[in-house]
């Protein structure tokens, strides 16, 4: 008969009891030790009914073989519906020792996920986990695999007393393992002060790996646009530097992006280092975290030059020219023949329809040395036609 050794698929133990005499009538049979007893209780019907429990009251068994003198090969049956498992003897067996195969209590274990850094709040991690009762044996956890993602917890099931470990054997690509804790324990045993043991496994990743987003509009003008970035670790170490990133704009007013694959929880530096002729540059340069987003406006300006030319009339004659550009850019110019004047900053791109002559007025020294008074002459109309502001 068995008296050690593992039974069952479920992590069950032999525990060997002795009767004291070859019938057990009444009292309790012990296996030895303090920590198991199987205690008669009453005859019902044709069994003796006897409690088994450990030193909780909390273990229970599935299977039990009878050994020593029995002269009515005895059929045993289990009854585990009561608050303690019990043991059904035909009371016709005649035996001086038993033993039954005994399940320890499952304990919980629940398993944190932390993944410090912004990265795939959608990525999952393979927490695996191993419980066995002895060196060789089986893994007596359930699940002995789950799948996390950040902020995430899981509960696994394992026998009290069964050694485990826990571990994340494969990662994701931009990701790195900064501790589980604790990554190995054993399931501690109910007792009666706490019945339920509370066993917490915390399993910490971070990113190491993000994409920086470098992100340019350029308003009133095309081009291309020259980046350097450099990023440094939380120690001020620089982990990545990279010059001469560009950007080609290719439509006014349109936004284009690059990604840049850094290392993750990295704090950026992006500086813009040129910009075609004409723009402005904008916050320059952008100091942004890892996983984020470095923007920037450049915006180009152009310069309207209107130039008058008179043919016949009145020599220094002023000519009042009025401008007014797509961009909101409005105003007025007084120029005599041969002269010109140039409107700066304005919008590139930009357009100006073609003046309208207004009233020509001689200048008054002229009309005092011919003793005449001003005469207003119609307004010189010309096809509008726009001009572009360059």
């Amino acid at each position: 008969m068995p008296d050690s050794g593992e039974c069952g698929d479920d992590g069950g133990r032999w525990v060997k009891f002795t009767t004291g005499g070859p019938v057990l009538a009444s009292g309790t049979a012990n296996s030895g030790s303090p920590n198991w007893s199987a205690e008669y209780e009453a005859s019902e019907g044709s069994f003796k009914v006897f409690d088994v429990v450990d030193q909780f009251g909390n273990l229970i068994f599935f299977e039990a073989v009878v050994g020593g003198s029995s002269s009515a090969n005895p059929v045993w049956t289990f009854d585990l519906t009561n608050d303690s498992p019990r043991l059904e003897v035909p009371n016709d067996a005649n035996f001086s020792q038993f033993a039954i195969c005994a399940l320890p209590p499952l304990v919980t274990a629940t398993i944190t996920k932390t993944v410090n850094g912004d990265g795939d709040s959608t990525q999952s991690f393979l927490i695996h986990v191993d419980c066995r009762l002895g060196e060789g044996e089986t893994n007596l956890a359930t699940p002995s695999v789950v799948s996390l993602v950040d902020g995430q917890s899981a509960s696994i099931t394992a026998p009290a007393g069964a050694a485990c470990t826990v571990s994340e054997p494969v990662l994701p690509t931009g990701y790195a393992l900064v501790s589980i804790t604790p990554a190995a324990f054993t399931m501690p045993t109910p007792t009666r002060d706490v019945p339920q043991p509370v066993v917490l496994v915390a399993v910490i990743n971070e990113v190491t790996e993000q994409l920086l987003t470098i992100s340019k509009t350029s308003v009133g003008g095309t081009g291309i646009f020259t980046f350097d970035v450099s990023c440094t670790d939380t120690a001020g170490v620089v982990v990545f530097s990279q010059d001469g990133v560009q950007i080609a704009i290719d439509e006014a007013g349109a936004t284009s992006d690059i990604d840049l694959t850094v290392p993750g929880r990295s704090s950026c530096t992006v500086t813009e280092v040129n910009i075609p002729a004409g723009f402005e540059p904008d916050e320059n340069p952008i100091v942004v975290d890892a996983g984020g987003t470095a923007s920037f406006t450049n915006t180009g300006y152009g310069s309207l030059r209107i130039t008058k030319t008179q043919v016949g009339g009145l020599a220094g004659t002023l000519f009042s020219i009025r401008y007014d550009c797509t961009d909101g850019t409005t105003g007025s110019v007084s120029l005599a023949n041969g002269g010109s004047q140039t409107i700066p900053r304005i919008l590139g791109g930009a357009r100006a329809p073609s003046p309208r002559l207004p009233l020509v007025t001689p200048s008054p020294s002229l009309l005092a040395r011919r003793g005449s008074s001003p005469v207003e002459r119609p307004k010189s109309r010309s096809p509008t036609r726009e001009t572009p502001c360059r």
